[in-house]
Order: C-alpha cells, then sequence, then structure tokens
C-alpha cells in the first residue's frame, strides 16, 4: 500500500474526561489549523450527532486553516453567524457537536470513537 502524507499524520484526539471533552491537536495539526488543543466543557455541548461522511455539513469560508477539499480541513470555517472549528480527513466518520457559550458554534471531527461521545452527550453515561 502506497503512503502518502495524510495517512502518516495522526488525527486530533477526542479526550472524553468527567469535566470535558478534550480536543487534542498534534504539531502538525495546531500548524495547519492555526489553534492549539482545547476543551469544551459537557454542558456546553447542546447537541451531538455521529456522521458518516461530515463533508456536505461544512459550511463558511475557512479562516484560517489549511484545506484541501475530501482530503483535509483544519481550522476555523466562518459564516455568517458564527465560526466552526473542523479537524476532518478524506471521507472519514465523525461527530458533529453543536455548542453554546464557546468560541465555536460547532466542531465537525473526524473520530473513531464518535459514537462514545453522542453516547456521553445525550445519556451522560
Amino acid at each position: 500500500m502506497r503512503r502518502t502524507w495524510w495517512h502518516a499524520v495522526d488525527m486530533a484526539v477526542l479526550e472524553i474526561t468527567p469535566d470535558a471533552l478534550r480536543v487534542r491537536l498534534n504539531r502538525l495539526e495546531q500548524i495547519g489549523g492555526v489553534h492549539g488543543s482545547f476543551s469544551v466543557p459537557w454542558d456546553h455541548i447542546e447537541h451531538a450527532r455521529a456522521i458518516s461522511d461530515l463533508w456536505p455539513h461544512v459550511r463558511g469560508w475557512r479562516m484560517p486553516g489549511t484545506g484541501l477539499p475530501h482530503v483535509i480541513l483544519l481550522g476555523r470555517m466562518r459564516y455568517r453567524y458564527g465560526t466552526d472549528f473542523t479537524a476532518m480527513y478524506k471521507n472519514l466518520p465523525g461527530v458533529i457537536l453543536e455548542l453554546r457559550d464557546e468560541e465555536f458554534r460547532r466542531l465537525l471531527i473526524s473520530t473513531p470513537i464518535a459514537g462514545d461521545v453522542v453516547r456521553r452527550v445525550t445519556t451522560g453515561a
């Protein structure tokens, strides 16, 4: 199998802690997304959805960040009503988190633990 640069890069890691969801970005993601790792308290997450294809849900203009359609999208997406944060890779499944009282209105993140995050948001367990 031929390896390309995006296969060699670990994607953003979502860490489930008792108090918050932590979005941990590696060094290359921090540079490409022009943003560091951050946490969102559980009570600031209004809704969570596991999605098989995140790309149709992207809105706005990338400012700043890194993007190559259907390959990688890192950083802020600005639009009329706010800003989203994205860490998306290829056509990998992920999670969309709708937030309140945070810097971002939504998080769109490729992750293999989307189901666990949705379960934690909806049931608190």
